[in-house]
């Protein structure tokens, strides 16, 4: 038996299936294939900030992409399918993304069933006058945070201005409380635009 007997061969790229597949991680990049082609690649978000870079090392190309807006659960998805159609036109293969998937995307590749968020409701009542929960509270994990009295909210029927429960935690962290109608239970709704651009997630506020 003679190793040098044999024919020498090499292997080809696999033209299916067209995944995105990462399976290892070290010093800070994730390894991966795309197309068959090898990739490393890593991801951050802050928010509603989200940033993804990969590289293709045997194409000598790399790509960096972000994105802002408001923070859906299916944006990374969303960044994956156009980084994969960008590798495609680079590379002169013929994209599967085009005018007609990018706008229905994730359909008709994959049903989605996925509902918005209702809105916090802002016309139910508390369990006490809302005078009686200004203080300042705290919590050993949590920390320490002021609820206020202000008027800031319109109401059409009375044409006069709602008083609304204000919450202040730490530097940035401004919310209004709202009533769920279950007790001294609260919405909590942020003011400013690091709360406003995330996906209408709200934490629920207990009276003692």
């Amino acid at each position: 038996w003679n190793i040098f007997g044999f024919e020498p061969y090499t292997l080809s790229r696999p033209s299916f299936p067209h995944g995105f597949i990462s399976g290892a991680y070290g010093f800070g990049w994730i390894k991966g294939y795309q197309k068959g082609y090898a990739m490393v690649h890593q991801q951050g978000e802050f928010a509603y900030y989200r940033t993804h870079v990969v590289i293709w090392p045997d194409l000598d190309l790399a790509l960096f992409l972000t994105s802002n807006g408001r923070r859906y659960i299916d944006q990374r998805d969303a960044m994956i399918a156009n980084m994969i159609y960008i590798l495609d036109v680079m590379n002169g293969d013929v994209p599967w993304l085009n005018t007609t998937t990018g706008c229905s995307f994730p359909e008709p590749l994959k049903t989605t069933d996925e509902e918005l968020p209702e809105p916090i409701p802002t016309d139910l009542k508390a369990e006490l006058p809302l005078k009686k929960y200004v203080g300042y509270y705290g919590q050993p994990g949590y920390g320490c945070f002021q609820v206020t009295l202000s008027k800031r909210l319109w109401e059409i029927n009375s044409g006069k201005m709602k008083r609304v429960l204000g919450m202040k935690y730490g530097k940035t962290g401004e919310f209004d409380l709202y009533a769920t109608g279950n007790g001294n239970e609260f919405w909590r709704k942020g003011r400013n635009e690091y709360f406003l651009l995330l996906r209408g997630l709200s934490l629920r506020f207990n009276y003692p």
